[in-house]
């Protein structure tokens, strides 16, 4: 009740409040809220469950699962096992015969939740060096990888890797996607054999996830049985509530949908955010043709990020210092740290992130705002 109060004498003294931390959850829109209601009524009980309603929730998911490989443009032959967020999902693809043991490369761009899924496993983990545009540089001379795993969408940055360069290297290696921020904004890459995609980041309520994976795959095929023994020999995972992996399909169609516009929206604001906020000391990380225009990433010298954050959202404002899972993390941030910025630089970051629902208004909002914040610090 504390932080509903906080919010709203926010919005009664600042007016509505900007969301502009899009990356690090998605707000329900009405559509996909008005959808998860009505499964929350229709499949309300335990989807492994003999009965009835665990059969017919069952075939719900396995129907959803085809639809979502079809809206992802996926080939047919690609399977989908639910996980209820998509740290789970890295930990049960880290713990497969696919991955243990196995030589594994990625970088040091990666969401936390990947990383540590990787480090515990058996096996050699390799991290790649990257430019300083964010771009992910595979070795001059890679020893046998069983796996890439990789972003397609970096959180914190909104760069992106290149998967043909990439696998040119590792031709013979799995490729694993966190396509978390990617999903349903722009195509898969074809070079990906395992995506792992979140609810919340699509503005599912109560989050879910799919593990969608090459079921025609070698090393893949077994994935199925993997899991039915993950849950429920093992007790690994937490039970999966249907609702919140059913709607995934309503908020990845909306999201495709809404696509086009949404660049064109989003890459307006992000271009007057660039040019008015420079003016006001703020000096963009990465250029705004390597970037996803629904990120923008700069920093400030001789402040830091965390405390633009708290002076922001006192005005109704919403972002972020960098992903949403290491906010209370005294440590500077490690996306810029991989691309060579020192470590007092490192602190300075602001992160904001847009969608579909935002305005060239709330920009012109938070630039006025970010001047006076910067005036008070």
């Amino acid at each position: 009740m504390v932080f509903y109060a906080n919010v709203n004498a926010a919005e009664r003294k600042f007016g509505a409040m900007i969301y502009f931390d899009h990356a690090a959850g998605e707000y329900p829109p009405e559509g996909v809220l008005s959808h998860y209601l009505a499964l929350i009524r229709e499949f309300p009980t335990n989807g492994e469950a003999a009965h009835l309603l665990g059969r017919r929730t069952r075939r719900a998911l396995d129907a959803c699962a085809r639809r979502v490989v079809s809206l992802l443009d996926l080939p047919d032959d690609f399977g989908v096992l639910w996980f209820g967020g998509a740290a789970e999902a890295f930990r049960f693809a880290a713990s497969t015969p696919a991955l243990v043991r196995k030589r594994v490369v990625s970088s040091p761009l990666e969401h936390p939740s990947l990383h540590a899924a990787l480090a515990s496993r058996e096996g050699e983990l390799a991290l790649l060096d990257c430019d300083e545009f964010g771009g992910v540089l595979p070795e001059n001379a890679p020893s046998e990888t069983g796996c890439v795993a990789l972003h397609q969408l970096q959180s914190e940055l909104g760069t992106t890797p290149d998967f043909s360069v990439l696998k040119a290297a590792y031709p013979d290696a799995l490729f694993l996607v966190d396509a978390v921020q990617s999903a349903g904004k722009r195509p898969l890459p074809r070079e990906g054999n395992i995506f792992v995609i979140s609810g919340g980041k699509l503005g599912v309520p109560g989050g879910g996830a799919a593990l969608i994976y090459d079921a025609a795959h070698p090393a893949l095929r077994e994935w199925m049985e993997l899991r039915r023994r993950w849950r429920s020999e093992l007790y690994l995972g937490d039970r999966l509530f249907a609702p919140s992996c059913l709607a995934i399909e309503c908020a990845l169609e909306l999201k495709i949908k809404q696509r086009s516009s949404e660049l064109f929206r989003t890459g307006r604001i992000n271009r007057f955010l660039r040019e008015n906020c420079a003016a006001l000391g703020a000096l963009p990380t990465i250029p705004y043709e390597k970037t996803d225009c629904r990120i923008l990433h700069f920093h400030f010298p001789d402040r830091q990020g965390a405390i633009l954050v708290r002076m922001l959202s006192d005005a109704g404002i919403m972002c972020s210092a960098g992903s949403a899972c290491a906010s209370e993390s005294d440590r500077p941030s490690p996306a810029m740290l991989a691309l060579g910025f020192p470590r007092e630089t490192a602190y300075s970051a602001l992160r904001l992130s847009f969608d579909f629902s935002n305005t060239e208004d709330e920009a012109r909002r938070f630039v006025s705002v970010l001047g006076d914040v910067l005036r008070r610090y």
